[in-house]
């Protein structure tokens, strides 16, 4: 016999991912296709910056050992 506590956990894990994809499907409607798009851009724009972007913490890879960081052990 399923636990009431995994029950009502998997029902509320459900409804909020029935929530998520129901507010990601509604934003072309708020927004229109145009405006979704340029959404999508900026938050991949994002991204991009934020995972290109220079990492002053760490020190650049020497060129003569391919694949293998400085700080790596």
């Amino acid at each position: 016999m399923l636990d009431r506590q995994y029950v009502s956990s998997l029902a509320l894990s459900i409804g909020v991912l029935a929530l998520g994809l129901g507010g990601l499907a509604a934003v072309p409607l708020w927004l229109g296709w145009a405006g979704a798009a340029a959404l999508a851009l900026i938050a991949g724009g994002f991204l991009v910056w934020f995972y290109r972007g220079a990492r002053p913490d760490l020190r650049p890879a020497s060129p003569a050992v391919e694949g293998k960081r400085p700080d790596d052990a």
